[in-house]
């Protein structure tokens, strides 16, 4: 919120600046420019980003974020803890994951609220899983939630995939 304010957003990024500025000149090396890159954030490839707070311009990927996008980043992160702590809790090759049946039950189990379609907009998972299309999906033969990423897939992925969701919603409405 506060990068969205032209006032806060300067001090902040003058702050950001004088410590990289102090923690060059603690190395033994020269300060950074203070000239900050003019940066197409709409262009910028997502999956290129190293640090998602900081772009190279100051601005965070995640600084055009709506309401909605916060949710589906939510619910990425939960569905993929929840589905990775399943299968870490069970320790059992033959019981990896559980039916769609039963997600609100370990949903509540998980994170003590309750799981529910409807705050996305969809009657079925189905609906839910073409917005999080890269955290899980349905194994045909035994009907179970599965994982997509591994278990070892850093934070910051969901927070890119769910920036192109946006940057994709946001064309489509643009259009």
């Amino acid at each position: 919120a506060d990068f969205k304010s032209p006032s806060k957003r300067a001090s902040l990024l003058e702050k950001r600046a004088e410590i990289r500025k102090k923690e060059a000149e603690e190395k033994g090396e020269e300060p950074p420019k203070d000239e900050p890159m003019e940066i197409d954030i709409e262009e910028h490839d997502v999956y290129s980003v190293g640090d998602v707070t900081d772009m190279g311009n100051g601005e965070p990927l995640f600084l055009q974020f709506a309401y909605e996008d916060w949710a589906l980043l939510s619910i990425r992160l939960e569905l993929f803890m929840l589905l990775h702590s399943f299968r870490h809790d069970v320790d059992d090759e033959d019981r990896t994951g559980f039916p769609e049946r039963d997600l609100p039950f370990y949903y509540e189990k998980y994170f003590r609220k309750t799981f529910s379609l409807s705050s996305f907009g969809t009657e079925k998972l189905e609906g839910l899983m073409e917005h999080i299309p890269e955290v899980m999906s349905v194994e045909a033969k035994t009907l179970f939630l599965k994982a997509l990423l591994p278990e070892a897939t850093p934070i910051t992925l969901l927070l890119k995939e769910t920036e192109k969701h946006r940057r994709e919603r946001q064309r489509r409405l643009d259009a």
